[in-house]
């Protein structure tokens, strides 16, 4: 049988493998054309002359381009074109205007909020993106809020979208399956019963498993394992030193002569003053602590005028005093 079209993706891609699911169930077969943007090289030229935003999943049938992996599932009916709206044998897309609105509805949420929030949670521990502690701690946050949701919503329901396998499940499914590889673990599948139950029934549908075989299950979280430093290159041993020629004991003729010793300093005029009797220290705290009336009398009681003299200066222009000082000063 020929191929219905052209898929360009990598292996493990989990928006590629809900277009290769919808095939299978449309009886249609896809050409895979291994493409990886995120490989050394990336796309390559000849890629990007056809999809200049060098993104997977994209499709290609004769001259007709897509990208947007829920596009390439669906599509309208209307240009009989692509995989689950080219025969719609599934009913993949809904059976009616009702059904197919809420398919729309949960493709768009499963690939732009829980798959992405899966990611944005997850990429960092893993090395494929940057870590920062509180980025991924609020990632997290979002992401068990959008699990929730789920959860709740399914409480009473088999499938998303009606009573048989929608693109809605398809969707859904393969946006948990990376989040289970990763960080989904044992302790949230037990915590999340409906979620897990649900994935269990879409991956196991023969269609889905011809897909994607084996998903692993991670029984514990991943955590971020910060990169080892490399070793320092050890130093290359140093030369030995060659031995120093001793000193001739005359002067050279071009040496300038030894400094003279500095003559020792004449002591400071106060230091032959006799040590002063008057607490300056306590005058300090009676000023800062007290009233100013209280600390002049202080002062007047204890001031010793064989130590200090006292003196009252009056500011040149008070009245440039703008926070209420006295327009005198005592300095002591």
């Amino acid at each position: 049988m020929a191929a219905f079209a052209k898929l360009y993706a990598y292996p493990g891609n989990p928006r590629a493998r809900v277009a290769l699911v919808a095939a299978k169930y449309e009886e249609l077969t896809l050409e895979i054309v291994e493409t990886n943007p995120f490989a050394e090289g990336g796309a390559g030229a000849a890629y990007l002359a056809k999809f200049p935003l060098g993104l997977v999943p994209a499709l290609e049938k004769d001259d007709f381009k897509l990208t947007e992996s829920t596009a390439i599932a669906t599509v309208s009916r209307t240009n009989d074109r692509m995989i689950a709206s080219y025969n719609n044998k599934a009913g993949l897309a809904g059976t009616n205007k009702e059904d197919a609105a809420s398919v729309q509805q949960w493709m768009a949420w499963a690939n732009n909020s829980l798959l992405k929030g899966l990611g944005e949670w997850f990429r960092p521990l893993v090395g494929k993106a940057p870590y920062n502690k509180g980025a991924v701690d609020n990632a997290k946050a979002a992401a068990m809020k959008q699990a929730a949701y789920l959860e709740s919503f399914l409480a009473d329901k088999t499938f998303l979208v009606g009573h048989r396998i929608t693109l809605a499940d398809i969707f859904t499914a393969s946006a948990l399956a990376r989040g289970f590889e990763l960080v989904l673990d044992a302790k949230f599948r037990t915590a999340h019963p409906n979620t897990f139950r649900f994935f269990n029934t879409i991956v196991n549908q023969p269609q889905f498993a011809s897909v994607a075989s084996s998903l692993p299950l991670c029984a514990e979280a991943v955590v971020f394992t910060p990169p080892k430093k490399e070793a320092a290159a050890p130093k290359a041993a140093a030369a030995p030193k060659a031995a120093k020629a001793p000193k001739a004991k005359e002067v050279d003729e071009e040496e300038e002569p030894a400094a003279a010793p500095d003559a020792p300093r004449a002591p400071h005029p106060a230091s032959l003053l006799p040590a002063a009797s008057f607490p300056l220290d306590e005058l300090k705290r009676q000023y800062s602590n007290q009233e100013t009336d209280v600390a002049f009398k202080w002062l007047e009681e204890n001031f010793n005028a064989n130590d200090y003299s006292l003196w009252k200066v009056a500011y040149k222009y008070p009245e440039e005093l703008t926070q209420g000082a006295s327009p005198f000063l005592l300095v002591l």
